[in-house]
């Protein structure tokens, strides 16, 4: 039979290969299972059960202090869950004046801190310091443009979408805060390229083919705003809104009797207020014409 001897040094150097291998095994695990409850918690973050994702975050992190991808993802399950304090220490005991992606995501983070507590002076000057740290990311200026919208000065608001969309033409946020500036304003023409790059980017979005169809309205592009308001009372049929528009159309741009009653007829039955109609111009001219007609049909809901 054969035996194995082995020196008294040479067990112990065995001994010490075990340990190590072992060793090696307690460390993957540890990351498999910081792994596992940080996936978990993503399921949770996913289903909005920010509670539920904040106990996985924690039990990831304590198989793994330094995984900077669920330290992010705690943070924003405590913002979701309102836990702003939380938020606020982690991302400060985290923070470091380093220039790298993740110091970056946490300076984010904090002026989003500030923001949803109100505290839009201290987002501003946060932001404002990241855009001189970070003149090329569209982040900085967009949030900076938020932070002055909340303040009520649109004006400032607006350079800084600006800013921002000459950094990413096709950021959609941007687009849709530009368009919704210029539409508040009346000055359609102004919005009408920045709204259009949002309707092609955005074109399964009824509000934003709505504030589209409204531009090419006040613009007198009938048949363009007719087109987008239809593809907006398709996809959602009970918009009172959408049907409004269409009937508003039919009416000033085509002088359609058949069609403006029709819509109108369709306003009503989405909910809108026989009252509220008095107030609509684009329908004096018709409804003094067939004055019988459209009285009759507002008096089916009438009650």
């Amino acid at each position: 039979m054969l035996r194995l001897c082995f020196s008294k040094h040479a067990r112990y150097v065995i001994f010490a290969l075990l340990i190590f291998c072992v060793g090696c095994v307690s460390l993957k695990t540890q990351k498999e299972l910081s792994e596992e409850y940080y996936n978990l918690g993503n399921d949770y973050f996913d289903l909005e059960n920010y509670s539920r994702a904040t106990e996985l975050y924690l039990k990831a992190l304590s198989y793994n202090k330094n995984s900077k991808d669920t330290i992010i993802n705690l943070i924003m399950a405590y913002q979701n869950n309102k836990k702003y304090d939380d938020a606020e220490k982690l991302i400060i005991s985290k923070y470091e004046e380093k220039i790298d992606d993740y110091n970056k995501k946490l300076i984010l983070l904090l002026g989003k801190n500030y923001f949803l507590t109100n505290n839009f002076n201290g987002a501003i000057n946060l932001f404002k310091e990241y855009t001189n740290t970070y003149p090329n990311d569209v982040a900085g200026f967009y949030n900076l443009g938020l932070s002055f919208l909340k303040m009520g000065d649109a004006s400032t608001a607006l350079d800084n979408f600006l800013k921002a969309y000459e950094i990413d033409k096709t950021f959609v946020p941007v687009l849709y805060n530009i368009s919704n500036y210029y539409y508040n304003e009346k000055q359609y023409k102004e919005a009408l390229p920045y709204v259009t790059a949002l309707s092609q980017k955005e074109s399964n979005n009824d509000m934003v083919l709505y504030m589209y169809a409204r531009i090419l309205y006040e613009l007198g592009e009938y048949e363009m705003s007719l087109e987008y308001t239809k593809k907006c009372y398709t996809i959602d049929t009970k918009n009172k809104d959408y049907y409004l528009l269409a009937a508003k159309i039919y009416a000033k741009g085509f002088e359609d009797k058949k069609n403006t009653f029709y819509f109108i007829d369709k306003t009503l039955e989405a909910g809108y207020k026989p009252s509220e109609l008095a107030e609509v111009e684009e329908f004096t001219i018709i409804k003094d014409m067939y004055k019988n007609e459209y009285n009759e049909m507002l008096n089916k809901y009438v009650k």
